[in-house]
């Protein structure tokens, strides 16, 4: 952006490669939940439905419940002072789940966590507005996206190693330090990155805020409430149909480091560097693809070419979700899963640039924020409902691929049904626009 007042060019490279890292940081200390479910389990004496209440209710639903405040101070207060103190907290309740003693420290480690964690998303998407022009956008969340994925791909890979390098030692060794379960180790470690953060974060400031009234725009001093209600024909089809793409994946994801583990015998560390490529190159070539196509469907002033991608990648996931029942090897199951990710992300890679093109600029911390406390209020329910599913219908070793593909299914296929017909709601937008400027232009 180039009017004055806005950050440079460098500033605003900068301050998005530190929201790439604020995403990696609280991905990496989520997954390592995930990586050592089985050891938790173990030392607690746990179900896979209380395993699933860990992963899911305590900390998506608390997420869920933590959006509606967030979303308010995203479009009000310093949004880089917010992000800092989410950082400090989630890193504090990192560590103190290397300590917990049982399922309800655990519990409130988890809740914790959720309530960090819930910052993060619409805080980047609100200064990313900020950022970058219009024009500039698309392409400023894809590059958002792949650093963040990459990361998160890359630190999932690292944390599968340090587990390994951990174990490896602890065998090697006797008495002392080495006598603390690997698992504890782990969590205490997985708390510095977000230590860094803050630490960089102190050394930046906040961006001003360009208004900007989007695609819907906004009547005189409406409330959100009057607005979303107004603009329910396109807005909630939009967020529906992008939570029921994402909360396809989220329903599988928790449990595929436990599938390697109990259908091929995987250890946690191998199963987390399985884990680590199969997000990453799932993630980053849906990306790749989304982006491509971005740029090759963009007319001039286009901003239905993102809502056609989306559409693309709904249709593939559909498609792809179909395999997972079929996996009865490793690499079939990898192979699935990264044909699945892939497609969830085509149409992920475009789904914060059609939020921020269709609300004007108040309202974008608030839309994203909603969008994300329904998917997290659901994905607080999947995993353990994949878990009973496993404990009680789907049982033996195959049985958790069956449990969350009997959830990725129906999400996965009712997704692109709500976008049957929301090409034409999007036309007429344009078209009342074009109408404004010409009246404009001839009086």
């Amino acid at each position: 952006m180039t009017d004055a007042g806005t950050p440079s060019r460098l500033r605003a490279h900068i301050l998005l490669v530190l929201l790439m890292l604020a995403a990696v940081f609280a991905y990496a200390d989520l997954q390592i939940f995930a990586l050592l479910a089985t050891p938790i389990k173990h030392s607690f004496a746990l179900s896979d439905a209380s395993l699933g209440v860990l992963a899911g209710l305590a900390l998506n639903v608390t997420m869920a419940i933590a959006l509606i405040p967030v979303g308010i101070l995203v479009d009000k207060v310093n949004r880089v002072r917010l992000l800092m103190a989410a950082a400090a907290l989630w890193s504090l309740f990192t560590l103190l789940t290397g300590v917990s003693g049982g399922f309800w420290q655990l519990f409130v480690c988890r809740i914790g966590m959720g309530v960090a964690e819930a910052v993060v998303y619409p805080v980047a998407y609100s200064l990313i507005a900020d950022l970058y022009a219009p024009r500039r956008r698309a392409l400023a969340v894809s590059i958002y996206l792949t650093g963040t994925l990459a990361g998160a791909s890359l630190a999932t890979i690292l944390t599968g190693s340090l587990i390994k390098a951990l174990e490896t030692a602890a065998a090697l060794h006797d008495g002392g330090l080495w006598d603390y379960p690997v698992w504890r180790t782990t969590f205490v470690l997985g708390a510095i990155p977000g230590l860094i953060l803050v630490a960089m974060l102190a050394l930046v400031r906040e961006p001003a805020r360009h208004e900007d009234h989007g695609v819907t725009g906004a009547q005189g001093d409406e409330s959100f409430v009057r607005f979303f209600i107004r603009e329910r024909a396109l807005l909630g089809r939009l967020v529906a149909a992008m939570v029921l793409l994402q909360l396809g994946m989220a329903s599988m994801f928790f449990w595929i480091p436990s599938s390697f583990t109990r259908m091929f015998g995987f250890s946690e560390g191998r199963a987390g560097e399985w884990l680590g490529a199969i997000f990453g190159m799932g993630s980053l070539s849906g990306i790749a693809i989304g982006t491509a196509l971005t740029a090759m469907l963009r007319g001039q002033d286009d901003i239905t070419a993102p809502l056609r991608v989306f559409r693309i990648g709904a249709v593939l996931a559909a498609c792809m979700v179909l395999l997972l029942p079929f996996a009865g090897s490793p690499y079939f199951l990898a192979g699935a899963t990264i044909a699945f990710i892939a497609s969830v992300y085509v149409g992920t890679t475009v789904a914060p640039t059609i939020l921020m093109n269709v609300a004007p600029n108040h309202f974008r911390g608030r839309l994203i924020s909603l969008q994300t406390l329904i998917l997290m209020g659901l994905t607080g329910v999947t995993p353990p409902l994949v878990g009973a599913l496993s404990d009680h219908v789907f049982t033996g070793a195959h049985g958790l691929v069956l449990a969350f593909s009997a959830v990725a299914i129906p999400c996965s296929l009712a997704a692109p049904l709500l976008l049957i017909g929301i090409r034409r709601i999007l036309d007429r937008y344009q078209g009342a626009a074009a109408g404004t400027a010409s009246h404009s232009v001839a009086t």
